[in-house]
């Protein structure tokens, strides 16, 4: 990942000041989760009238990081500097103090800003400067800031909070904003916001590029590998973890010093990884299944893209994987996927590293779950192409939609039970993910397994901490049945692409079996053998029964107590059978299923002797039918109401 990162960096830093600063500055969404309009709020200190003007500018997500230089805040206990900031509390006290020091002397901007300082701010205990917001009237009439501190009893951090919190207060009710419309606060002097000047701007290239290299030593650099001056400890200044940086064992001599000898890196390496690190973030940042992910193109064959070019490939690729992961998006956006599909830029010249990633809200923590290297945009393609045919599949054998049968990366999440809370949990359909997407084979048994613990779940109501969820209690049976055929089609999808092993006996060709034809094509398409049919067979019956039983008053359908969700034995089953017989005759519909019932029949006891099914897969098959039922009842009903 570090080789990938620092080739695309190479593209990005460019060797001049502005080509570097373009590429670090952070994203700016337009509008709040409600939907609406953010808001920058600039403070413009006038030295000539001596006041302090408040102005309000709606967001305009690529224009607004540019203009105003939005780079982020310092992380840890580092000096704020920034004069574009989320957080008003640094403006009014550690900004401007910070950049007049860090400007050189005789500097026309350091004037200007120790200007500033000396008429709009006041010292306070302790050596603090902060902001005089009473006297320019940015608190209301009924605020002093003499009185504030008596009553926080000079504990500075307790008053640049209150004094904080009070001009945000009188700022947002003067405008009529909400606290979320507020995006930015950005320093503006005589008109002219400090991030226009040149002064400033070479104070962000060196704050960026000189701080973190501040302690170097004689060494090669672990990115390019040349020798020369190598900075120490410079990988905690980036975001993505290259190295394990937090257990001592992996330090050269368990020391925290032995860290130095195998993380270093040179200026220009640690320009590239920090431009890299923004693009991915800004324009290589999407999800799959519930899990963010950054996508890390590696180019081959030194086909690097023009710069220009990046941003559209980049959103090329996204848009790729967005569709692996939601297929169904591309049926909203009603776009032709033959057309999606076409060969696209660099298609045969790069490979993918998809980066799974966590990182709690407003916390510097950034954890990585998983690593899935050296991905081809054409698997990705393929992956696609299969899903969309299996989907027609669908369509075909079960009716409705073909969205209604997408088996994509979303869908896939809900398939594979998980435990929410156990942070071991998410290995399980990362472990999927990676194998679907890099071609591995899939252990059917595993499948399996999984697929009656979901059964379980919705049958037994297991939904509490677990990634399962119904919206309304009448519709858990018919969202079971629509994910257990789905199963079936996750499992067809896996026959196609070739990655299915371990699977039990072989396909059977089921054309004199006296069924309906539907159901018949259904067990050709999907590879039943004789076994699995018998239980998918018995499986639909059952569902005979149980809308029998709730016709007749039991809503709970008694007949499903007969099942047990973690696996049944041959025994359990042929006892089952006869109590379905038996159940078929009592609510009067063993003549509509008497033809069903034999063929359910003489199919099981072809295998008798060496039945050939886990516990597990006799309940999966045996509720795949029962499914089959729920699914084509549902249809009926649907079509009764149309008509």
């Amino acid at each position: 990942m570090l080789e990938a990162m620092s080739e695309l960096g190479k593209v990005l830093a460019g060797i001049g000041r502005e080509e570097f600063i373009s590429n670090i500055l952070e994203p700016l969404p337009s509008q709040t989760r409600k939907g609406q309009t953010r808001k920058v709020i600039l403070l413009d200190f006038d030295t000539r009238a001596g006041k302090i003007n408040v102005e309000v500018e709606e967001v305009k997500e690529k224009e607004t990081p540019k203009k105003y230089l939005w780079i982020g805040n310092a992380k840890g206990n580092k000096p704020q500097r920034s004069v574009a900031t989320p957080s008003l509390n640094y403006i009014l006290s550690q900004t401007l103090p910070n950049i007049a020091r860090e400007l050189p002397e005789g500097s026309s901007l350091r004037a200007q800003v120790e200007k500033v300082i000396t008429h709009f701010y006041r010292d306070m205990p302790g050596g603090m400067k902060v902001l005089d917001a009473e006297g320019f009237g940015l608190t209301g009439e009924s605020f002093s800031m003499t009185g504030l501190l008596e009553q926080v009893k000079g504990n500075s951090k307790n008053f640049l909070k209150k004094l904080t919190d009070a001009v945000e207060a009188w700022i947002r009710k003067k405008w009529g904003l909400s606290k979320d419309e507020i995006a930015l606060w950005v320093v503006s002097v005589d008109g002219v916001p400090l991030s226009c000047h040149s002064e400033y701007r070479d104070l962000v290239y060196r704050i960026k590029i000189e701080d973190a290299l501040e302690e170097t030593i004689s060494g090669c650099c672990s990115s390019c590998g040349l020798p020369g001056q190598v900075a120490v400890d410079v990988f905690k200044e980036l975001e993505f973890k290259y190295y394990i940086l937090d257990k001592i064992s992996f330090a050269s001599g368990v020391t925290e010093k032995g860290f130095y000898h195998n993380l270093t890196l040179c200026a220009s390496c640690y320009r590239n990884l920090l431009a890299a690190e923004k693009f991915v973030k800004n324009w290589l940042n999407t999800q799959i299944g519930n899990f963010n992910c950054y996508v890390i193109p590696g180019f081959l064959f030194e086909a690097l893209p023009a710069k220009k070019d990046l941003e559209d490939w980049a959103a090329y690729v996204i848009n790729t994987i967005k569709v692996a992961n939601n297929l169904k998006s591309l049926y909203e956006l009603e776009k032709e996927l033959d057309e999606f599909l076409e060969e696209g830029p660099l298609d045969n010249k790069a490979i993918l590293n998809l980066l799974f990633y966590h990182k709690p809200a407003g916390r510097s923590e950034f954890k990585v779950l998983r690593l899935i290297k050296d991905v081809s945009p054409t698997r990705i393609k393929k992956l696609v192409r299969s899903i969309n045919k299996v989907s027609d599949v669908g369509k075909g054998l079960l009716g409705g939609e073909s969205r209604e049968w997408v088996i994509d990366l979303h869908k896939i999440y809900y398939l594979i039970p998980l435990k929410t809370g156990d942070v071991n949990e998410y290995k399980k359909i990362l472990d999927i993910y990676d194998s679907l997407i890099s071609g591995r084979q899939f252990d059917y048994a595993f499948l399996i397994n999984q697929f009656t613990e979901l059964i379980a779940i919705y049958q037994l109501r297991r939904f509490s901490n677990s990634n399962i969820r119904v919206k309304d209690e009448k519709y858990v049976e018919y969202s079971m049945a629509m994910a257990v055929l789905q199963a079936n089609l996750f499992l067809y999808l896996l026959r196609k692409l070739g990655q299915l092993k371990g699977v039990t006996g072989v396909s059977e060709d089921f054309q004199q079996l006296n069924v309906d034809q539907n159901m018949k094509s259904f067990l050709q398409e999907m590879g039943y053998n004789g076994a699995q049919a018998a239980m998918f067979l018995l499986g639909y019956l059952i569902e005979q029964v149980g809308w029998s039983q709730a016709q007749h008053g039991h809503e709970n359908k008694p007949v499903l107590e007969k099942i047990n969700y973690q696996g049944m034995s041959l025994a359990r089953l042929q006892h089952l059978a006869n109590v379905v017989f038996n159940l078929l005759h009592q609510y009067k519909i063993l003549t509509f299923n008497e033809r069903l019932y034999a063929e359910m029949k003489k199919v099981m006891d072809q295998y008798v002797n060496s039945w050939p099914l886990s516990p597990e897969e006799n309940v999966f098959y045996l509720l795949s039918g029962y499914s089959y039922g729920v699914r084509r009842a549902a249809s009926y009903k649907g079509k009764e109401e149309q008509a």
